[in-house]
């Protein structure tokens, strides 16, 4: 037993601290969700409010290398919105989204934790749709793109005390900030109304993705929380009309045009608005 224990004790601080890299950084990052807007026009002169809930669930991977990504997303975002109907085909209106980061999960196994300085995210901003209602409202087609300013605290943290295999804080934070960055959506729908209350939409979403070094030996300045390329979301969704509210609901399925990019499986959104 005695010959084994040492070897028990390097297992488990190595599971505790590995990959044994010198430095760990860590940022919180929006989730992937569906867009308050479906492709059905608001209509001239009418305006649309909405406060939405949309969720997912970020897969941790159990087992990261070097220059993996070490991030938090968010199970659960709140956006808040308003859409005017400019002209028949043409909407404009704001988007405000908000996440804490007691929602999140993390990416990789070995994540460092965010501090209470770096517990929030937020992002807000424009969001333009373009739409036409054809055959008296039956089929309806229509554009999206929303670009906000996002807010996303990041930290540093390097490894202390290599030597001491007992000791229970593997990493201390060195440096921390927030980087903020432009957060776009860009979508195409189409849907229809089989009866009067209720529309079904379907479509296709680009929506923007980050990646960071999670894990290296070398020390970088600042931040290396970057874009990367986008996530295809395909969504499907509906929506019931009880004038002047709505309620709406969604489904993406976020598929990845880079390996690199692999955090969730299924996401949902569901929001209670009214029509004025």
């Amino acid at each position: 037993m005695n010959r084994i224990l040492p070897f028990i004790v390097l297992f488990v601080f190595v599971s505790a601290c590995a990959p044994q890299t010198l430095y760990r950084r860590e940022a919180i990052v929006p989730s992937p969700q569906a867009p308050p807007y479906r492709g059905e026009p608001v209509g001239k002169k009418h305006m649309e409010f909405q406060v939405q809930l949309s969720g997912s669930h970020a897969e941790e991977e159990e087992v990261p290398e070097y220059y993996d990504d070490a991030l938090w997303v968010p199970e659960f975002m709140i956006n808040a919105s308003g859409m005017f109907g400019v002209i028949d085909f043409l909407d404009l209106g704001f988007l405000v989204t908000y996440a804490h980061g007691s929602w999140a999960n993390k990416t990789a196994h070995g994540t460092p934790p965010m501090t209470d300085d770096e517990k929030h995210i937020f992002a807000i901003g424009p969001q333009i749709g373009a739409g036409a209602s054809l055959f008296g409202g039956k089929l309806f087609l229509g554009g999206y793109t929303s670009i906000q300013y996002a807010r996303m605290p990041w930290s540093e943290w390097e490894l202390v005390n290599p030597d001491d295999i007992l000791h229970s804080e593997c990493y201390e934070r060195v440096d921390h900030g927030a980087d903020n960055e432009f957060y776009y959506r860009l979508g195409f729908f189409v849907g229809s109304r089989p009866v009067k209350w209720v529309a079904l939409h379907a479509g296709v979403l680009l929506h923007a993705a980050w990646k960071n070094i999670g894990f290296s030996n070398e020390d970088y300045s600042g931040s290396t929380l970057k874009q990367t390329t986008p996530l295809i979301m395909p969504l499907f969704g509906v929506r019931f009309d009880v004038k002047p509210m709505f309620l709406e609901t969604s489904m993406t399925f976020p598929l990845s045009t880079n390996h690199e990019i692999d955090y969730f499986p299924i996401g949902w959104s569901a929001g209670l608005g009214v029509r004025i």
